[in-house]
C-alpha cells in the first residue's frame, strides 16, 4: 500500500497567515477593542439571556423531579403492602 503525498503548506505560508496576527498584536488591538460598542453590549445581552435561560430550564427541571417524587411518595402512601413493609414490626412498643 503507498503511501499518498499529500501536499501540506510549506513555512511559507505559515508565516504569511501569522504575519496578520502579528501585525495585530503589534498595534495592540484586541478583539474588544475591534468591535463596536454596540455590538459588545449586543453579546452581554446575549449572554445574559442565554445564563436566564438556562437557569430557568435547570430550576424547571428540578420542580418536574420534585413533583414526580411527590406523587411517587403518595402514591405509595395509598399501596397497604408499602406501608406495611415500612412500618416496623416491634409490637411490643404498643402493648
Amino acid at each position: 500500500m503507498a503511501k499518498g503525498n499529500k501536499r501540506r503548506p510549506g513555512p511559507a505560508a505559515a508565516r504569511d497567515s501569522g504575519a496578520s496576527w502579528e501585525r495585530s498584536e503589534q498595534q495592540g488591538a484586541t478583539l474588544k477593542d475591534r468591535l463596536g460598542a454596540d455590538t459588545l453590549a449586543k453579546l452581554k445581552l446575549q449572554a445574559e439571556t442565554l445564563k436566564q435561560d438556562e437557569a430557568k430550564l435547570k430550576e424547571a427541571k428540578r420542580l418536574e423531579a420534585q413533583a414526580a417524587k411527590e406523587a411517587e411518595q403518595k402514591k405509595r402512601e395509598q399501596d397497604f403492602g408499602y406501608l406495611l413493609n415500612e412500618s416496623s414490626l416491634d409490637w411490643k412498643k404498643f402493648k
